[in-house]
């Protein structure tokens, strides 16, 4: 989280959303869907998120912006302005 959204007075309890969110799809997933939660998330200010799936093994990644990437496991996430210099081989997730 970017310092510049914390506030100054340590007691105060900001409304902030989460810079990333990571999401693992499960197939006993109940409630709201993947999408919808996504969808959630990025409308209150997440910046960054990553939808895993194990069952494809895929990692959708949704930016602020709106846009949509889909990575395989020959792909490499990249943790972008949100976390700068991150790198990790999609397949290590599903290792």
């Amino acid at each position: 989280m970017h310092r510049d959204r914390v506030p100054v007075d340590e007691n105060a309890h900001p409304m902030l959303a989460p810079d990333l969110v990571v999401e693992v799809a499960s197939l006993s997933q109940t409630g709201p869907s993947i999408e919808e939660k996504t969808t959630l998330y990025l409308r209150a200010g997440v910046r960054l998120v990553w939808v895993v799936d194990p069952a494809q093994p895929t990692v959708r990644v949704h930016c602020g912006d709106r846009s949509e990437l889909l990575l395989s496991e020959q792909d490499v996430i990249d943790g972008e302005d949100v976390l700068p210099g991150f790198r990790l081989p999609v397949a290590a997730l599903f290792a």
